[in-house]
């Protein structure tokens, strides 16, 4: 028991570090509560508030709902933003702190603390940048369920922020971890995702098989229908842990080969 105090102390200061470090990042910061107000603003200027027809592909019954194009958008690009911002942020919560982390892994720090550590951090930035995503567009669009809206949110980023933390562990230079991440949540979540997309799709298999896609149906289910897919919570979990499970290993290979001296990363 008091090995687990122990742990649960020194992971418990970690993150109040870490997160302390971040806020003497106000330009950082400053950067991930604006990017959704944009995103938001372009979607104002350019779409129409036409109806279109819409299907989600996590309901077995795939009826067809009329749906305006600019509500689709805001709870479609929300998803996205949340993406984006989480796992950039995780990224360079591993990739630019490997002295950082060594350091603390010479004095003691195990591999599983540091990125324990490091979630926790993450999971309180997800949960403020899902909360304000919904509530910055509370104003022009009326969800049926908000607390679903945002657990969709919630679940993009939970997501993308363990992709980023994989990309970051296993990535060798800064530049193709950045594209690693651009490209797959791109093509994924912020193309693939969108529902008037999915709905013309001649090949919904692929898109159904996607990180992005659980969470996004959490979220349209919860604006726009009184459904709660748990298949998509489920799926949404399990590709977390997937992520997840991946940076844990491909971190402590990294710390402990940097410790060691056998396998160099830079």
């Amino acid at each position: 028991m008091k090995k687990l105090n122990k742990e649960r102390n020194r992971i418990l200061l970690l993150a109040k570090l870490l997160f302390k470090d971040l806020m003497r990042r106000r330009v950082t910061l400053l950067i991930l509560f604006i990017v959704p107000i944009l995103f938001n603003v372009v979607i104002l200027i350019v779409t129409s508030e036409k109806e279109d027809p819409v299907v989600f592909g996590i309901f077995s019954d795939e009826t067809v709902r009329m749906i305006s194009r600019q509500a689709l958008s805001f709870v479609f690009m929300g998803c996205a933003a949340v993406s984006f911002l989480t796992s950039f942020l995780a990224f360079n919560l591993v990739f630019k702190r490997v002295a950082e982390d060594q350091r603390l892994a010479n004095c003691g720090y195990q591999p599983l603390e540091i990125i324990a550590g490091k979630m926790i951090v993450l999971m309180a930035i997800i949960l403020s940048i899902a909360l304000y995503e919904g509530l910055i567009i509370l104003p022009f669009l009326n969800p049926m369920y908000f607390s679903r809206l945002l657990t969709g949110f919630f679940l993009a980023g939970l997501i993308y922020s363990c992709f980023g933390l994989f990309i970051g562990s296993i990535s060798k230079h800064e530049l193709e971890g950045i594209f690693l991440i651009i490209l797959v949540a791109n093509v994924d979540i912020g193309w693939l995702q969108n529902p008037m997309y999915f709905s013309e799709s001649t090949n919904q298999e692929v898109i159904k098989n996607m990180p992005g896609f659980f969470p996004t149906q959490m979220a349209n289910a919860g604006a726009f229908t009184n459904e709660f897919p748990l298949k998509a919570l489920w799926g949404s979990i399990l590709y977390a842990l997937v992520f997840f499970t991946g940076a844990m290993i491909a971190f402590w290979y990294r710390i402990k080969g940097r410790i060691r001296g056998y396998i160099t990363f830079n």
